[in-house]
């Protein structure tokens, strides 16, 4: 299994977070109080399909309703890890949205499960989840998880969170494109 490369960026008000992720070996960067909007990668967001697998409704739209903002187009919903593996099955998505606690397989399990299968080397996989444990995050980072959202978020936080999944694309695509 090979683990995506990760960039973790945090914002400042959580250095705990920081310093917990930097004794277990990862690379973690702070956050402005406000993000860059001039960091944005040069991966289109409508260029890209989203999976948003979550088993609360409103939960879905709120993340759907973030990415419509960032400019994405292609978005998908699945309810159940088993529903996204199907639609998964049928078609390519280059980013998934995954909550962590849903009935019969966890998303954190669908997360492992696709990191053991080099297809989805180029994918990124973005943890929305209510756990908030800081043990949970460096779970899912181990398991390959490109970054880690903490519910409820705020529009602002999710862009946050999201710059750095989109510039790990471009850094996946470039590499892959060499």
């Amino acid at each position: 299994m090979q683990a995506p490369f990760l960039v973790c960026r945090i914002p400042c008000s959580r250095m705990k977070t920081a310093v917990f992720l930097r004794e277990h070996g990862f690379f973690v960067t702070l956050l402005k109080a406000e993000p860059d909007r001039g960091s944005m990668s040069s991966v289109k967001c409508a260029d890209l399909s989203a999976l948003i697998v979550d088993d609360h409704m409103i939960m879905r739209q709120h993340v759907r309703a973030n990415l419509a903002k960032l400019g994405f187009t292609d978005i998908d919903e699945a309810t159940t890890s088993a529903e996204a593996e199907e639609k998964m099955a049928a078609r390519r998505y280059d980013i998934l949205f995954l909550d962590w606690v849903m009935p019969g397989k966890s998303g954190y399990n669908l997360l492992q499960k696709c990191r053991e299968d080099s297809a989805y080397n180029d994918v990124a996989f973005v943890m929305v989840t209510s756990q908030t444990e800081e043990r949970h995050m460096v779970e899912a980072m181990k398991a390959g998880a490109t970054a880690y959202i903490v519910k409820p978020f705020m529009p602002a936080a999710f862009q946050a969170r999201i710059e750095p999944v989109l510039e790990w694309i471009s850094r996946v695509r470039l590499k892959n494109n060499s």
